[in-house]
């Protein structure tokens, strides 16, 4: 006879990693948007302030390749937070070298939170009751409906992630490099010579986080939620309704 119990409990396993594939499949546009703007941001202020250096790179450029590090590609795939290849930027023989500094580091996460609002704005007409009520009308459609508002939100949250989760004062981040701006040089170059073991630490702490306890996942939940569903949603109910 078959086991019904343990059929039920492997066509559960089967659709449980069927739907956190088709999840991570969805978070993807996102992901690669996110990375691509934030490293183009970054070399585009620093190359407007005469830095020659991310267009030798090959930085100055919206191409995902150029802007992926591994590990935080897959981190903000997989966990909604992540980071990009940091953007070298050199202050040498500059007018204003430290608002150089802040301003093309400060560009990604920048970029990042108006991606995020900009999405917030490509979810409004899908809460349009006409829209909704057109995509009700056939079976086919309520699936799209839900592809397209999920890929969405998903592009907002991945966004808003990115901007706050970067301007944590820890390397790999970017809020690590803005310690540049504010801290002596040689301070900072202490610092830099330790940039792998905290890095290594930093990734350990979030993977036993993410697994066991979740306070990190819940803190990045609520100053999410608060920037797209308090901040960015009010400002869009007063610009156009």
């Amino acid at each position: 006879m078959l086991d019904i119990s343990a059929i039920d409990f492997v066509m559960g396993v089967l659709r449980s990693f069927f739907g956190y594939f088709i999840d991570i499949l969805l978070r993807l546009p996102g992901v690669v948007i996110a990375v691509s703007v934030h490293g183009f941001a970054q070399a585009l202020i620093a190359t407007a302030f005469g830095d020659k250096g991310p267009k030798k790179a090959k930085k100055l450029t919206l191409d995902p390749i150029t802007h992926t590090d591994p590990i935080g590609f897959l981190s903000l795939l997989l966990f909604r937070f992540g980071w990009a290849y940091p953007v070298s930027v050199n202050t040498r023989d500059k007018k204003y070298p430290m608002l150089m500094r802040f301003l093309a580091i400060f560009a990604g996460p920048l970029s990042n939170l108006l991606l995020a609002f900009i999405g917030c704005l490509m979810l409004i007409p899908l809460s349009i009751p006409q829209v909704i009520a057109f995509f009700n009308s056939h079976t086919a459609l309520v699936w799209t409906y839900g592809v397209i508002n999920t890929t969405i939100q998903s592009f907002c949250i991945i966004n808003a992630n990115m901007a706050i989760f970067n301007m944590i004062p820890l390397p790999p981040l970017d809020g690590f490099r803005l310690l540049s701006v504010f801290i002596p040089r040689h301070a900072y170059k202490n610092l830099m010579r330790y940039e792998s073991h905290f890095s290594l630490g930093f990734m350990i702490i979030l993977l036993v986080d993410y697994y066991f306890f979740g306070y990190i996942g819940d803190a990045f939940l609520k100053i999410t939620s608060f920037i797209l569903n308090d901040c960015f949603a009010s400002l869009i109910n007063f610009i156009f309704f």
